[in-house]
């Protein structure tokens, strides 16, 4: 049950985030090249168009759009020789297809050059918001190059729009890291730092000074095995130490009776013995010494269990976290 209210939750936030991403989608309605001099062949308006739509859709928070007729819309016939629309023009065109903004260009072939100039206009104050002047060669590679300067040029967002952008980025990037996070193994205890602990132990029997060099960004500091422990409703069993969370109810299971062993490089099974390494060490009169949780199970005695040090040359058991 909890597995399926946690797929659900994952599944909920990424709708969540796709709904508000895409009501943030701006449309850009692309207009028919303008070609006055009578240059430009139709194949090449055409892959300039084609070209400056997939990169304004390949631009965060806009959809490019290209399916507008000129002639169905407003009734020109002569828009490809003139390029002339009214402001109430740029309304109707933002009316029926539903876009914010409308772009404009105009194209000139002169040998193998081709010189295009762009504006972008407000659909609801028929503003031009920004200009590009782009000097292309005409085959396809450059054509797709040019293109995407221009779309560059003419949708640099305003510094409100790149707060935006980056917001949005940013929590659809934590989104994902969470579910990695948890395809990894790690549970959200709803600690207040933000750690996330790994469900299982690494396979193993560790030298702590060892798992402290290999894996020390992994392992968990003393202060972050204290706050596990004083978050959390902790019950040693059998079985090992479980802590269950104040803040969500979610829980770890510690196991005990893992191999340990002492600095003699002799290694056991203890049934009622828990022996977990952080990766916070210290001097000892010129010895390592490493903060450590240990636990021995006892019927009838609750709570014995604490953190403690060792030497480093200590073997036992190690738990990854993660934020």
């Amino acid at each position: 049950m909890k597995d399926l209210k946690k797929l659900l939750f994952i599944l909920l936030s990424a709708l969540s985030l796709t709904a508000f991403a895409q009501s943030d989608v701006k449309r850009v309605a692309i207009l028919e090249i303008v070609d006055k001099m009578g240059t430009v062949p139709y194949i090449k308006q055409l892959a300039f168009r084609s070209n400056l739509t997939t990169a304004i859709s390949n631009t965060f928070g806009y959809e490019g759009y290209d399916r507008v007729d000129i002639q169905q819309i407003l009734g020109e016939q002569n828009f490809q020789r003139t390029g002339w629309v009214r402001d109430a023009d740029i309304k109707k065109i933002g009316e029926f297809t539903g876009a914010k903004y409308v772009i404009v260009a105009e194209a000139v072939i002169d040998g193998v050059e081709m010189l295009i100039t762009a504006k972008i206009i407000d659909v609801e104050t028929a503003r031009v918001m920004r200009n590009s002047d782009q000097l292309m060669g005409t085959s396809t590679a450059e054509m797709k190059a040019g293109s995407a300067k221009v779309a560059a040029d003419l949708l640099t967002p305003t510094p409100e729009e790149k707060a935006k952008i980056a917001a949005v980025q940013a929590e659809e990037a934590k989104r994902k890291h969470y579910e990695d996070l948890q395809t990894q193994g790690y549970v959200d205890l709803g600690l207040p730092s933000g750690t996330w602990w790994k469900k299982e132990n690494e396979d193993g029997c560790f030298k702590f000074s060892s798992a402290c060099r290999q894996y020390h960004s992994k392992l968990p500091t003393k202060e972050q095995f204290k706050e596990l422990l004083e978050s959390c409703n902790v019950e040693l069993t059998g079985k090992g130490l479980i802590c269950t969370s104040k803040y969500n109810g979610k829980s770890i299971l510690f196991p005990s009776g893992h191999l340990q062993g002492g600095c003699n490089g002799k290694k056991s099974y203890d049934e009622d013995m828990g022996l977990y390494c952080s990766s916070t060490n210290y001097n000892n009169d010129g010895d390592e010494w490493i903060w450590l949780l240990e636990w021995f199970y006892t019927i009838g005695i609750k709570n014995n269990y604490h953190l403690t040090s060792g030497p480093s040359c200590y073997y036992g058991a190690i738990r990854f976290v993660a934020k």
